[in-house]
């Protein structure tokens, strides 16, 4: 099992089609349009259909291997019966209601059956490794997978998603080793994700805290301050995209005033601002979770979340996700999704490596 959710770790977030290959390029063009009835970015398919096989081969992994421990977690199960309920009161979401049942069968795979936790830290440190390999080659002119779009994107195609991948990579190769961190900190430096830093802030001083500041920890603060002094630095460019997202989550509390407890359902998300084009994100964890599903389902988030957060590596890669939530609904791509239920899979059994 552990074999097979080190490979679904590396690859989720960073598989690519290596090159501009026209054949293979056109077999998965066509394989998407076959399963989804769209053509959609070729890379974007790709991630999106290892996410969905990989989620069904981990769990029938995890039927035919020795549970290692109970599977308690009420709140992920009512979670899903809200989201299914909330399939009768809006049919139009059945299609994505099997992404949240691919997840929660990702989470039980890893609740009930992973061990050797902290070999799968390796595995994270490797893709951190290569996104930053690659952000540094971006950053020299030099792009082998993406073509140049003015920003650092590493393997992760988009430069925030390669923040928020580096950022909740910080806690575990530091608790490999604090001079690994440097290797995550540079990527998400190179990324000039603000949310990712700011979150990255949160999640570290947290951990170091209860860490009773041991040796390299006084050195890695001063690094975090580099970041936020970055932070600082872009604030002529953070007003405004703190601007646009003001203005979409006060346009999507609106709508969930008008639909508390029932939702708007699993669809597609849409929202037209004049000048600024068309928004399909609410750039908000909760408040697009509310807006799905109603204010019932964020409750049970909230209580499905809050064990997550720890004094460990893992607790503290939770805490960055769910800050990086407040900000960017990373749930809805794949490239990061994978990992993050990987890992709110593990802070279950987080008394393990403590």
């Amino acid at each position: 099992m552990a074999i097979a959710l080190g490979i679904f770790l590396f690859l989720s977030p960073i598989i690519v089609l290596i090159g501009n290959h026209a054949r293979l390029n056109g077999l998965f063009a066509a394989l998407h349009y076959y399963q989804f009835n769209f053509l959609g970015a070729v890379n974007n398919a790709i991630q999106l259909q290892f996410f969905q096989y990989g989620a069904v081969a981990l769990f029938i992994t995890a039927l035919l291997t020795k549970p290692m421990r109970d599977f308690k977690d009420k709140y992920a199960g009512l979670f899903l019966a809200v989201c299914f309920i909330n399939v009768f009161l809006h049919p139009s979401g059945l299609r994505n209601f099997g992404y949240i049942l691919l997840g929660v069968m990702i989470y039980y795979a890893v609740v009930t059956r992973v061990k050797n936790i902290r070999s799968l830290f390796w595995v994270i440190f490797t893709v951190s490794l290569l996104n930053t390999s690659f952000a540094l080659l971006q950053f020299f002119g030099i792009n082998l997978i993406y073509n140049s779009l003015g920003r650092i994107d590493g393997l992760m195609r988009i430069s925030n998603h390669l923040g928020i991948y580096q950022a909740l990579a910080l806690p575990l190769c530091y608790s490999l080793n604090p001079y690994l961190a440097i290797i995550p900190l540079i990527g998400l430096l190179l990324s000039k994700c603000v949310t990712a830093a700011i979150a990255a802030i949160i999640g570290m001083s947290y951990f170091l805290w209860h860490k009773r500041f041991r040796m390299g920890s006084v050195t890695f603060m001063c690094l975090l301050s580099g970041i936020a002094f970055f932070i600082a630095y872009n604030s002529k460019i953070i007003i405004p995209k703190i601007q646009l997202r003001l203005w979409v989550w006060g346009q999507c509390l609106g709508d969930i005033i008008h639909k508390p407890f029932s939702g708007h359902g699993l669809g597609g998300f849409e929202m037209i601002k004049p000048i600024y084009g068309t928004f399909t994100n609410p750039y908000n964890l909760y408040i697009e979770t509310a807006y799905f599903i109603g204010i019932v389902g964020l409750i049970i988030l909230l209580l499905f979340v809050k064990d997550k957060i720890s004094s460990t590596a893992i607790g503290a890669s939770c805490l960055i996700l769910l800050v990086c939530g407040l900000s960017q609904s990373f749930m809805d791509f794949p490239r990061l999704a994978g990992t993050a239920i990987v890992l709110f899979g593990l802070s279950k059994c987080r008394e393990e490596i403590e």
